[in-house]
């Protein structure tokens, strides 16, 4: 499989070899669209980031994501696929404390193997972006290429070897579901590739959530909907995977070129994820119809949060405020001034959510594929750009990160600001998103839009 820098050095070297305009500009979308996946930075709308940073990364990540191929495999397994899909599987055969304890060391040491094989592909990386500064000859990411493929067969290890010692972790009765805990694990990575809101929402996640606080048994009749529900959502996501995992073809069209047939093929892979939210929202009217009224909003709520992670997440500055409220030598003064910082911002943000998700939720009801590869092909963005829409927002987001961080600074003293005030251009930092672990285990939320 021709690796991502390869594809578009390669898409860059036709343009300039033939002079045409049209294989200039998918170059162009191909590195915008992918450039953020190959220096290994999360962005907004999928799995583990926060806030987007700059113009065309919403566009550009669903464009990512819709390419499919080595560059969008199923996700790292995480914790929380694991001890989702033990805690459904296992309803009725709970872990004991004992269990835990193994499962969370088996967990340690999956989460340090797997930061020890990724830094070998951040190495790989660095060293060919400083051999590329010096010659500009593509071919030193053919050492990055090669570096990812063996990381990944070597993450493929390391997951097999989690898997097989919590089996072995299992008592027989309980191993007899061991088979549902695959299935969940792997139904919770295929979502996690989810480009759409609606397309990454787990319903049963979602029901996990709200159920525990009933503090009884669930229903029947709503076991068997999100058994029902289970199955035809398997159907859909393995369709959509199916072409995510299909790239050659594109590959062949965006080589060469053609625009047209890239985009057709774009449409198709936007068809199957929309199957997969056309599911998700079919099957939450029927499960929100089988819960005690008391529980309704508490169901609505938790669907919301997952339909729309990114804006819902704190940001840095946001966790910064967090870290303040807890120091431990806050004068009167200050834990008032933070008070006030606190009812502040709360609606500040509040807002923000609001308009993020209207944004969002309009951009997705609304776009298209053509509407995308036209924005980053030169046919600008026309009079309705909800793809800017939405980044607009999300620069006010930033703004009021900026914001918060002047008004931290101003009640803190130095020392205090030196604890939970990030520095300037780090991650998390004064402008930026949360996020604050990496390595298959770490809370690491795919992918984006």
């Amino acid at each position: 499989m021709v690796g991502l820098m390869t594809v578009v050095a390669q898409a860059l070297e036709i343009a300039m070899k033939k002079q045409v305009q049209r294989v200039r500009a998918w170059g162009l979308v191909v590195c915008v669209g992918l450039a953020g996946l190959a220096m290994a930075a999360p962005t907004a709308w999928a799995q583990g980031g926060d806030a987007p940073r700059g113009g065309g990364r919403i566009g550009g990540g669903m464009m990512r994501g819709l390419m499919g191929g080595q560059w969008a495999q199923p996700p790292a397994l995480r914790e929380a696929d694991l001890r989702g899909a033990m805690q459904d599987a296992l309803a009725d055969v709970p872990l004991s404390q004992e269990q835990e304890q193994a499962i969370a060391s088996l967990v340690r040491g999956y989460g340090e193997r797997v930061d020890a094989n990724e830094q070998k592909v951040r190495d790989a990386r660095r060293a060919a972006m400083e051999k590329f500064r010096e010659s500009r000859d593509p071919s030193v990411w053919e050492a990055v290429r090669e570096q990812q493929q063996a990381a990944a067969t070597e993450q493929r290890t390391i997951e097999a070897t989690l898997l097989g010692d919590v089996r072995a972790v299992l008592t027989s009765e309980q191993g007899q579901a061991w088979e549902g805990i695959e299935a969940g694990v792997q139904r919770s990575r295929s979502l996690r590739r989810g480009l759409l809101s609606g397309e990454r929402v787990s319903l049963r996640g979602v029901l996990r959530e709200v159920w525990a606080s009933e503090g009884e048994p669930m229903p029947q009749e709503l076991r068997d909907t999100l058994a029902a529900y289970e199955v035809q959502l398997d159907g859909v996501l393995k369709a959509r995977d199916a072409l995510l995992n299909e790239s050659a073809t594109l590959t062949d069209a965006v080589r060469s070129g053609d625009i047209a047939e890239a985009t057709k093929q774009l449409e198709q892979r936007e068809a199957a994820a929309r199957a997969v939210a056309q599911v998700n929202e079919r099957f939450a009217g029927s499960v929100r119809g089988l819960l005690p009224e008391g529980t309704r909003e508490a169901f609505d709520a938790q669907l919301q949060r997952m339909r729309y992670p990114e804006a819902y997440r704190k940001s840095g500055m946001q966790e910064a405020l967090d870290g303040a409220l807890e120091l431990h030598d806050l004068t009167d003064d200050q834990r008032t001034q933070l008070a006030g910082i606190v009812e502040k911002f709360d609606a500040k943000y509040a807002a923000f959510r609001t308009k993020a998700i209207a944004a969002r939720a309009d951009a997705e009801a609304n776009l298209k594929v053509s509407d995308m590869v036209s924005r980053f092909t030169g046919g600008g963005r026309g009079g309705n750009d909800r793809l800017g829409a939405v980044e607009a927002v999300f620069e006010e987001r930033r703004s009021l990160d900026r914001e918060l961080r002047q008004e931290l600074a101003a009640v803190l003293n130095e020392e205090q600001a030196k604890i939970v005030l990030p520095e300037a251009g780090e991650r998390g930092g004064g402008e930026g998103g949360g996020g604050r672990g990496r390595g298959g285990m770490r809370q690491r939320e795919n992918p984006p839009v």
